[in-house]
């Protein structure tokens, strides 16, 4: 059995938990500042009115101090990790592997993803690759319209 055919049968006995990852909730600042902070505004509402909906929640920021993390990092539940990654110092390889590590340590199946920036026609945009590497790592994921900072 090829690893990656193992990776999906782990992942699908383990499909009933679900994770919430928020990524760079700090850039949602400047999607406020380029598209209007009342879009901006309401992906962040979005997220937090959702963040008790999953087994687990991720939240990814740059280490910049925004309102938006700061809100959002207020309200995380206790089923809650904070990364701070900037890929503009690190590796999106180790980030990508220690997303991994986490999500598989916790037997989440399913991924949700949120935060800045999302594009789905093209490759651009953290959000847009962070579902690329979840997917191909055999990971379910879904992104929600309504808690992402759209290109």
């Amino acid at each position: 059995m090829k690893l990656k055919n193992y990776i999906k049968l782990v992942l699908e006995a383990m499909s009933d938990k679900s994770a919430l990852v928020i990524i760079h909730s700090d850039s949602l600042d400047s999607y406020g500042w380029q598209f209007g902070y009342d879009k901006a505004d309401s992906v962040a509402n979005s997220i937090m009115a959702k963040l008790g909906s999953y087994d687990l929640v991720i939240l990814v920021h740059q280490g910049l101090e925004t309102d938006y993390t700061e809100q959002i990092e207020r309200r995380l539940p206790s089923n809650s990790d904070v990364v701070e990654f900037d890929e503009d110092v690190e590796s999106w390889d180790v980030f990508e592997q220690e997303l991994v590590d986490i999500l598989r340590n916790d037997g989440i199946g399913k991924v949700w993803l949120a935060g800045a920036w999302y594009n789905s026609q093209c490759d651009s945009g953290c959000v847009t690759y962070t579902r690329s590497f979840l997917t191909k790592h055999g990971f379910d994921v879904e992104v929600d319209p309504a808690m992402v900072a759209h290109e």
